[in-house]
């Protein structure tokens, strides 16, 4: 504390490290879900 330095609580740093990972499965389910539309898209139109 002398040094300005701020301690983070175990709850804090799991937090951090959670999210995260949250965020990197967010990206990459987001980037399936475009791939899979954009796949099955012409044959969902071909249907219609």
């Amino acid at each position: 504390m002398e040094l300005g330095a701020i301690e983070l609580t175990l709850n804090e740093l799991i937090q951090i490290e959670g999210g995260g990972f949250w965020r990197t499965v967010g990206q990459i389910v987001g980037v399936a879900a475009v791939v899979a539309i954009i796949w099955y898209a012409p044959a969902i139109i071909a249907l219609l």
